[in-house]
């Protein structure tokens, strides 16, 4: 049951003390911080692009964008599939990390939006969780691209940050979560950062 939970399964609301005790073996927890976006609408894959494309990315930014201006996601995610395409995207590769800021700051200058995007690469290199905290503390959701979440669950795939939970297990630990919108379903998921592979980056509006 344990490497069900650990290993192949995604981690939501209702799974996650089962995960977190599955993981730490811990007997008492508290939560020390949370915060989660609001008005910002989960998206899917599947209701955008073939049922198999590798549009993570786009779906992504798409949730990202409709977040920051009144248009519906179709109409922004076609535009931000029409500047993807120009630099590379396809339906089996996916896109490519050096284009996504390019892509992002394309489409808001298109929508007509005063924001610039960036981007850091590298967990504890270019960014970190408290700068994650602060980007959700200010209103700002970030889009994670990541070789590994560190339980093999989400592997070179895009999701949408929205929110950070962490917990202080037995009075000593501090376990620190990211919940997330996965393009997969429509309920908050969560990344234990603690796991999270170096190899990611954050980009963001601002």
């Amino acid at each position: 049951m344990a490497q069900f939970v650990l290993r192949r399964w995604p981690i939501g609301n209702e799974r996650l003390l089962e995960y977190l005790h599955e993981e730490y073996k811990f007997s008492d927890i508290h939560s020390v911080k949370v915060n989660q976006l609001s008005n910002i609408e989960p998206l899917l894959q599947k209701d955008f692009g073939k049922e198999h494309d590798s549009d993570c990315t786009l779906t992504s930014i798409t949730t990202i964008l409709t977040y920051y201006c009144n248009k519906s996601p179709q109409i922004i995610y076609d535009i931000v599939l029409k500047h993807a395409l120009k630099f590379c995207y396809t339906e089996r590769t996916g896109t490519q990390p050096p284009a996504m800021r390019i892509i992002m700051n394309r489409v808001a200058k298109e929508l007509g939006l005063k924001k610039k995007a960036y981007v850091r690469y590298g967990k504890g290199i270019g960014y970190n969780f408290a700068g994650i905290k602060q980007h959700i503390d200010q209103g700002r959701p970030l889009m994670l691209s990541l070789f590994n979440d560190g339980r093999d669950w989400y592997k070179d795939h895009s999701v949408t940050i929205i929110g950070y939970s962490e917990y202080k297990l037995d009075g000593k630990k501090t376990v620190r979560m990211l919940k997330v919108y996965d393009n997969w379903y429509s309920e908050v998921m969560y990344i234990n950062y603690e796991l999270l592979h170096l190899f990611s980056s954050i980009h963001y509006y601002n």
